[in-house]
């Protein structure tokens, strides 16, 4: 009975018996009940990073559509393909991608991004657009009817970013008023050389003010032509200068328009310390300048001590943890994200913003 028991099974030419193939088989089905189930948990979270990190390039992508267009994306497809917006100035992603629109609209799990413009949202206001992908479980569990309980994300698998049109105009106020202010001043200087405003703010080009990339020093950040007008005469007379503001209304300085006024009197009675001023100014621009190529630098050289790291046009916050920075290294001194060339070189689109005038970017020369 032994030697039956040991008999070798026809074909087994390693000499193993039936029984111990029986054993090897029965063990290799234990470890892959154990293993089995490990390993797709793994896959899943793997997916679940990559669709975290997808959409902070999305939501990084959006931000600079509006950026340039003054609105939000009507849709996804909206970031890889010119969908005729005023201002459009894309690719904002997958430029080099066999199907940009696929691959932007849809998460790791193959299942298609809900986005939602203008949603009703918890708390009220605290969003404009909704991107979620459903996650693990492939069900939405945020929105309870059409309301999405933003405090409530941490409590779900779904994965969001939400963007408020709020904050970004906000900032877009802030860097209208810069502007603004560096038109009065260049229009101050032609009224000492002129004793007279300017009839049109264009004719500050070029001897009073750095035109800017097809002459946007004479658009503000929501693509609007800045307005202009003169009221008085001689030492009385007022420039005003405003720009359209969120809605790209022009309400003569009134409503959400951003206005501001120059008083002739003012430049005649004695703004005789403008040139310290201007040396001051140009002083901290030096500053900031150097702030921001530090910066550069430190991003820099972290990326290039992770190359694993996955990074797309602009910094995000997923790739700052990643890279153990904190979020102070997203921006520049000028408030704007700092960008990566598809070669992975980090620059800053300088003062003027623009990631296409490389004269001034930081490094020089790089961007484009």
């Amino acid at each position: 009975m032994i030697k039956a028991l040991r008999r070798v099974a026809p074909g087994n030419a390693a000499g193993f018996s039936l029984m111990e193939v029986v054993i090897a088989i029965a063990v290799m089905a234990v470890l892959a009940g154990a293993v089995g189930p490990l390993v797709f948990r793994q896959l899943q979270r793997a997916k679940e990073e990559a669709t975290r990190q997808e959409l902070e390039t999305i939501r990084d992508a959006v931000e600079e559509y509006h950026s340039d267009t003054g609105t939000l994306p009507a849709q996804l497809a909206s970031l890889v393909s010119d969908d005729g917006q005023g201002g459009w100035a894309g690719p904002y992603l997958g430029s080099d991608w066999s199907d940009p629109v696929y691959q932007v609209t849809v998460d790791a799990f193959e299942k298609a991004y809900s986005y939602v413009l203008n949603p009703t949202v918890l708390p009220a206001g605290s969003a404009d657009l909704i991107i979620a992908s459903s996650g693990i479980n492939r069900s939405l569990d945020l929105p309870n009817g059409s309301t999405w309980n933003l405090s409530n994300i941490g409590d779900v698998d779904d994965i969001v970013v939400h963007i408020s049109a709020t904050r970004l105009n906000r900032e877009k106020r802030r860097d209208t008023v810069t502007e603004l202010e560096a038109l009065a001043a260049a229009a101050r200087n032609y009224y000492r050389d002129n004793d007279a405003f300017p009839g049109n703010l264009s004719a500050l080009a070029g001897t009073y003010i750095d035109t800017g990339y097809r002459n946007d020093a004479f658009g503000d950040e929501w693509t609007s032509t800045y307005e202009s007008s003169i009221a008085g005469s001689g030492e009385n007379a007022v420039l005003s200068i405003w720009s359209r503001g969120p809605d790209r209304q022009d309400d003569d300085g009134a409503d959400d328009d951003l206005l501001l006024q120059v008083n002739a009197s003012a430049i005649n009675s004695g703004n005789s310390n403008d040139d310290d001023d201007d040396d001051d100014e140009e002083e901290e621009e030096e500053e900031e300048q150097s702030e921001t190529e530090r910066e550069v630098d430190t991003l820099q050289a972290a990326l290039d001590a992770n190359p694993q790291v996955r990074v797309g046009s602009s910094i995000s916050g997923s790739v700052l943890r990643h890279l153990g920075l904190s979020d102070n290294y997203r921006k520049d001194e000028w408030n704007t994200t700092y960008r990566v060339t598809r070669d992975r070189q980090v620059y800053s689109c300088g003062p003027d913003r623009n990631r296409r005038t490389t004269n001034d970017n930081i490094p020089n020369g790089v961007g484009g």
